[in-house]
């Protein structure tokens, strides 16, 4: 009998023997196991529940495609997430399946083009991470610690009675929901703003801190040499001259007192910084969620600006070759020179319309009798517009009418109003300068879009890209 131990190395003699039987095993095992349970072992990538897609060795689960539908079309007027309604048919799962795997194509993409260590895009990540944290630094500090007494409000209110609030020699007047709910806040916001002071101080004095008097005062932002010097540390870590005068306004830094100020709020901004992070708040599974949801959308925008962006081209001649082949939706509309008396009155425009027809003058009768003093003064005469500010019912009317007609009464605005023709006037283009910018930008981002499909296809054609038909059925069935 063998003794051979359960768990250890094989014999340098029986190696080819143990690799020999590790294959066999492997490869039987592919052959008589279910594929699900490859999900056991302990290097499968495969989730525990069915996946509607596989991109390379990513999977997306039923789960992630509901969670990517409620974040992606939730109501925002009904507040009510769509994966509990019927709104979604088949049609639109697929579709937004597909755009789910064409985000994956796009971070797998950027990663192995290591996007992902570009230093800009390394210190965004920073940056949200450390925003989260601060504002969890700032919930369990400050937010959470503070409370509105019913005591203030009643104090509060009572103030607002004296200074006021209710009419003298009457009964005050009672406190309703609202004004409580505007006082609360209030005076919330006052609090959190005395425990921010609070906290701030309490870090101050908790650190080892040194303001090099010396330094600050002989820095200068126009000498090179003296920027990278320290003007304070914290602990063993220096605030450079060049720090503090990048978060000052020009004219601000050569007042050594304006330096000392924003020197003193720049140590607090580290010292909450430093606590964030020391916390280990970005470990926790709902901020560390939320960073890797930041990741992948912001990777997925590096890559478009960084790669795809780059290579779209407008040339100057697409630009002019556009204009000429859309020219019509440069046209401007025709133009008519019209005069307008306006009236309060269809009975009042009505007598002043039979005035002119009989002959009246219609400048004389508009600054008489024209409602709107500007356009009276004027005589009625409004000088060229678009024809486009003639009422819809009789702008064909007008564009077909002689030097000399008159039209109305037909109201208009707030009253009534009476229209003469002087003349007209076909409409010109717009000038290709004037919307060159607006073309630029129509081609540009039609060319965006197409090039970043044809990258996404290209994509598909070289990674595994797979859809869980069978599971993506029962899916839609739900």
């Amino acid at each position: 009998m063998l003794n051979t131990p359960a768990f250890g190395p094989c014999p340098a003699g029986r190696f080819k023997y143990c690799l020999v039987l590790f294959v066999v095993f492997i490869t039987c095992s592919a052959v008589l196991l279910p594929r699900d349970s490859f999900a056991l072992w302990p290097f499968s990538t495969q989730p525990k529940e069915p996946y509607v897609a596989r991109v390379d060795d990513r999977f997306i689960t039923p789960t992630e495609l509901l969670t990517a539908m409620d974040r992606r079309h939730k109501s925002g007027r009904a507040g009510r997430s769509l994966s509990k309604t019927k709104s979604f048919d088949r049609q639109d799962f697929r579709k937004l399946l597909n755009e789910i795997i064409d985000d994956e194509l796009v971070q797998l993409e950027a990663e192995n083009l290591e996007l992902d260590k570009a230093p800009d895009f390394v210190r965004a990540m920073e940056n949200y991470s450390l925003n989260l944290s601060l504002d969890r630094l700032r919930q369990d500090e400050v937010v959470s610690g503070v409370k509105v007494e019913e005591g203030e409000i009643e104090k509060y209110w009572e103030r607002i009675q004296e200074l006021g609030g209710g009419a003298p020699k009457e009964e005050p007047r009672v406190m309703t929901p609202a004004d409580r709910w505007q006082i609360e806040r209030k005076i919330r916001k006052k609090n959190i703003g005395r425990r921010e002071q609070e906290y701030f101080v309490q870090l101050r004095q908790g650190a080892s801190v040194k303001i090099d008097e010396e330094a600050l005062a002989s820095a200068s932002p126009d000498d090179a040499g003296l920027l990278d010097g320290a003007v304070a540390y914290i602990g063993r870590e220096p605030v450079t001259a060049r720090e503090l005068f990048k978060e000052m306004e020009p004219e601000k830094r050569g007042d050594y007192g304006e330096r000392k100020k924003k020197l003193e709020s720049l140590v607090v901004y580290r010292l909450l910084d430093r606590e964030a992070l020391r916390r280990g708040y970005d470990k926790e599974p709902k901020v560390a969620a939320k960073i890797e949801r930041y990741r992948g959308k912001a990777l997925i925008d590096h890559f478009k600006r960084k790669i795809v962006l780059r290579m779209v081209e407008v040339k100057e001649e697409d630009i002019s070759d556009y204009y000429e082949k859309n020219r019509e939706n440069y046209r401007q509309p025709n133009r008519v020179k019209l005069k307008v008396i306006h009236l309060n009155t269809f009975e009042e425009a009505e007598v002043i319309y039979d005035d002119l027809k009989k002959g009246a003058d219609f400048t004389y009768l508009a600054k008489k009798k024209s409602v709107d003093t500007r356009s009276g003064a004027q005589g009625g005469d409004m000088g060229w517009a678009p024809v486009t500010v003639v009422p819809e019912g009789i702008r064909a009317e007008v564009e077909a009418a002689e030097r000399g007609a008159i039209f109305g009464p037909f109201e208009y605005r707030y009253g009534y109003s009476i229209l003469k023709v002087l003349g007209h006037e076909e409409g010109g283009y717009t000038a290709l300068k004037d919307v060159r910018r607006d073309i630029e930008v129509t081609i540009g981002r039609e060319r965006f879009h197409s090039t970043l499909r044809r990258y996404l296809d290209r994509l598909r054609e070289v990674v595994a890209v797979e859809i869980n038909e069978a599971e993506l059925e029962k899916f839609v069935g739900k």
